[in-house]
């Protein structure tokens, strides 16, 4: 990110200054006030973003698969418990030639689609709507 403010350093006027247009600085403002993140949180995102770089990094030296697929998992790999998971469909299943996402059931190991499905993972948590402070 470019900084739009500067330290002053003559001695004179302590604080921060900007060459920059008011209109420039209010826009920059707003958008990170609608991030709705204090200054102090910012930080503690940084720090926990740079340590679990570090961490990443570290497995990869070690030669530990740090999984490249964003969790998706084939079904020649392993198969999941009984239950209802996001899928990886072969799209000859609905009369088209390019895979496409959906949810299907696994039970007793025989998904709802059998032969269809060539990857899946865990659904997502659901949605929880923010709640105010004082609730």
């Amino acid at each position: 990110m470019k900084r739009l403010t500067h330290e002053r350093m003559n001695g004179i006027k302590t604080g921060y200054w900007s060459p920059n247009k008011k209109q420039e600085l209010v826009d920059a403002l707003a958008a990170y006030e609608n991030t709705r993140l204090t200054p102090e949180q910012i930080i503690e995102m940084d720090k926990m973003y740079t340590e679990l770089a570090k961490e990443v990094m570290q497995l990869r030296k070690k030669n530990i698969d740090v999984p490249a697929n964003d969790g998706w998992i084939p079904v020649e790999e392993r198969l999941p418990e009984d239950g209802t998971y996001l899928c990886t469909f072969k799209g000859e299943l609905c009369g088209i030639e390019e895979p496409f996402t959906g949810m299907c059931g696994m039970e007793n190991g025989v998904w709802d689609e059998p032969g269809y499905v060539t990857a899946w993972q865990p659904l997502p948590e659901p949605y929880r709507p923010e709640r105010s402070e004082g609730e």
